[in-house]
């Protein structure tokens, strides 16, 4: 064997340490775990700012998540909003012109099933019909309130059941005297393209005037059949 030069030796020491280095560091890698196979659904660690969100399928895909609550909530909401008519009407009754009376009509609805109607009438002549026909001249200027409940549909719209209530002020020849009228009726009201109203009905109404008198000296007072055939605007 020939002995080693000794100027040899520092370049022998300069290759062998590079070599020993990548030994060591491939066994370090062979030591390692492997890892874990990405299926695509795992969540994303809370430590790093940068890990992408984890998939959620679509409702219409297996195991998809159904509609949150709040949309669904809303949907509903939307849907009864678009059923709920216009709250507000007003009307006038021209089927009232055979009593020679002018009157108008406003109606709020409180709910599904309840509304309140205020009116203003007018007997501008005196009608040929007892209990009437046996003065010269009649006029008649009151005020009615009046109840509906809905037994369908959607206040102001449906069919309805009123009690109305009317005080009035009459004036007939030459004698005057309060006025006081009790009514029941049923009736239906239609509205098209939320916006024009049609309502019919009818009913009884009962009539007392205490400051006249009739023919045979008694309070004059009066039971007459009522007809509804109202005309307007919802808003």
């Amino acid at each position: 064997m020939l002995p080693m030069r000794r100027d040899r030796a520092p370049m022998l020491v300069a290759l062998a340490v590079p070599l020993l280095l990548h030994v060591w560091v491939g066994r370090a890698r062979a030591d390692e775990p492997a890892p874990a196979e990405d299926t695509g659904n795992a969540t994303p660690s809370n430590d790093d700012p940068y890990a992408a969100p984890a998939y959620a399928p679509p409702a219409d895909e297996p195991g998809g998540t159904e509609e949150p609550s709040g949309a669904a909530y809303n949907s509903r909401l939307f849907s009864l909003l678009e059923e709920r008519p216009p709250a507000n009407v007003i009307v006038w009754n021209p089927l009232e012109l055979i009593l020679h009376v002018v009157s108008f009509e406003y109606e709020r609805a409180l709910g599904r099933h309840v509304s309140l109607a205020f009116g203003a009438a007018a007997m501008v002549s005196r009608p040929n019909i007892s209990p009437f026909e046996s003065f010269d001249s009649f006029r008649f200027y009151g005020g009615t309130a009046a109840v509906r409940f809905f037994l369908s549909g959607h206040a102001p719209r449906g069919f309805w059941l009123s009690p109305r209530v009317g005080l009035g002020y009459v004036k007939a020849d030459s004698e005057t005297s309060g006025a006081l009228e009790l009514d029941a009726l049923l009736g239906y009201t239609w509205l098209f393209g939320d916006v024009f109203v049609l309502s019919v009905g009818g009913g009884v109404s009962y009539t007392r005037f205490p400051g006249l008198k009739d023919d045979g000296g008694d309070t004059l007072t009066g039971i007459l059949p009522i007809g509804r055939l109202a005309l307007g605007f919802a808003f």
